[in-house]
């Protein structure tokens, strides 16, 4: 593990972890215009890092393998907002002049996110922080990285005192893999979604864990 470094987010990491994200949920997979890919991906990210108090990489023989993101409860993120709320809406406007058929894939995966809203609302538990987003890419996954990026922010909520997570997870991703961390899942519900005119089932899990300080 000598060759993986650890490090704070910066902004030309954005390309690698718009990619790390396309990897996570092949996004390329079902939209098919490469401005509307490029943008909703920014988007994605820029929404993730806005709502997250906690940003850490892993960097590999020069390459950003891995991130993972985490928000306590309380955060003030004024001058996030400041920062990256002006290209989040710029690309959310030009998102609305995309091709027919994106549109009604980005439309259709919406659904994902009223879920989320509705398993949090269904497991009636009060939580310190979120665990926001978790990748390591596929060319180095089992060396560790994942469970040291969890660590880490496991270390911040410590310090910050957070007692209580959560996270949604689901069947693209390898969501097993939080069972080993300490987590426990605490609800979960199926949706059907129609991608590339094909009806696709899709597992969301809230996954939730204890912090002892």
């Amino acid at each position: 593990m000598q060759d993986v470094t650890y490090r704070e987010i910066k902004t030309t990491d954005f390309d690698a972890l718009q990619s790390l994200i396309n990897q996570t949920w092949q996004v390329d997979t079902f939209i098919h215009g490469k401005k509307t890919l490029d943008r909703l991906l920014h988007l994605y990210l820029s929404a993730c890092l806005l709502g997250s108090s906690f940003g850490w990489v892993a960097q590999k023989d020069g390459s950003v393998v891995g991130i993972i993101l985490g928000r306590k409860k309380k955060d003030r993120p004024h001058l996030r907002r400041l920062v990256l709320l002006p290209r989040m809406v710029l690309n959310l406007l030009l998102l609305l002049c995309s091709s027919k058929s994106d549109r009604k894939t980005i439309k259709e995966y919406s659904k994902v996110f009223v879920v989320y809203r509705d398993l949090l609302a269904e497991g009636k538990q009060h939580f310190d922080g979120e665990l926001v987003f978790l990748a390591v890419s596929s060319a180095c996954r089992g060396l560790g990285i994942g469970k040291t990026l969890v660590t880490d922010l496991i270390n911040y909520f410590e310090r910050e005192s957070v007692h209580s997570i959560y996270l949604y997870t689901d069947t693209k991703c390898n969501y097993r893999f939080y069972d080993s961390q300490g987590f426990s899942c605490l609800a979960e519900k199926k949706i059907n979604l129609t991608l590339n005119n094909k009806v696709e089932d899709l597992h969301i899990f809230l996954y939730c864990r204890n912090i002892d300080s």
